[in-house]
């Protein structure tokens, strides 16, 4: 575990880093991704309709198939036969990753997988989980994503995982890492999206995984000039003082990090 030493110097970085990005001059910005459909898909996601998503539901159902049905206009492949990787949560439930795959141009055989979760917390007292947040905006933004790389081909080979129940443990992921397509020593990196529409103190998003990877913080700091968004590094250490919290484990990337796969 960290030394208080060590946590202070951690917390202290955290804290000079909110300084400095919600102080930036503000620039115009250029956006990459078709904002229009982001929000139509972030309003089907989430709405009532899919009652929450629950792993095996009819809501899940309806997810699954917007989502598919989204890859194929997009012409994106499904790494294996099929677009669904099924796997059982209960004796009587059958949960569903959704796998897509563009090959790279140069380096087909090496992989980074970008992912999101689809599933919620379905229906509690009356009440719809809707999860537009958590993790509906992850889930659009895989989406995004998938639409720019279809017309802008990589050169390492992109995975979009859309992972099922992560709220009951990251059981998606961590069934997608036992029984993954391909050898888990090409996985390059995963890139992780989980509840990424809003902050209620801040317009920043926190980048986790920087800690275990210091050569990432290295490549993603260009990014700071280009959005008006606050990019924080952090939150991936041991330990817990004024709110900052070690999020290693928090979401689907946790599953990767646990196999030795570097992760943002």
């Amino acid at each position: 575990s960290c030394t208080n030493k060590a946590q202070d110097g951690y917390f202290n970085d955290i804290a000079k880093q909110r300084t400095k990005g919600y102080s930036k001059a503000k620039i115009i910005e250029t956006p990459t991704v078709d904002t229009s459909q982001l929000m139509i898909d972030l309003r089907i996601i989430s709405h009532d309709s899919l009652a929450g998503r629950l792993p095996g539901s009819a809501g899940s159902k309806i997810a699954q198939k917007y989502i598919i049905d989204r890859m194929q206009s997009l012409k994106i492949a499904a790494f294996e036969p099929s677009y669904l990787q099924e796997f059982r949560i209960k004796k009587d439930i059958t949960a569903a990753n959704i796998i897509g795959f563009i090959k790279g141009s140069k380096n087909p055989e090496k992989y980074i997988v970008l992912s999101a979760h689809y599933d919620h917390l379905g229906v509690k007292n009356g009440k719809i989980y809707n999860g537009a947040d958590d993790d509906g905006s992850g889930v659009c933004a895989l989406l995004a994503m998938m639409d720019y790389f279809s017309k802008n081909k990589p050169a390492t080979s992109l995975v979009f995982c859309f992972f099922d129940a992560e709220e009951k443990g990251l059981l998606g992921s961590n069934y997608f890492v036992s029984n993954a397509p391909m050898m888990l020593a090409n996985i390059k990196l995963n890139i992780n999206m989980d509840m990424i529409a809003r902050n209620d103190k801040h317009d920043e998003i926190i980048a986790v995984g920087t800690a275990y990877n210091p050569e990432l913080r290295t490549k993603l700091q260009p990014l700071l000039s280009m959005t008006n968004i606050a990019l924080i590094f952090g939150f991936d250490q041991p330990g817990s003082k004024d709110g900052i919290e070690d999020w290693t484990q928090s979401s689907d990337h946790g599953s990767f990090h646990n196999k030795g796969i570097p992760f943002i």
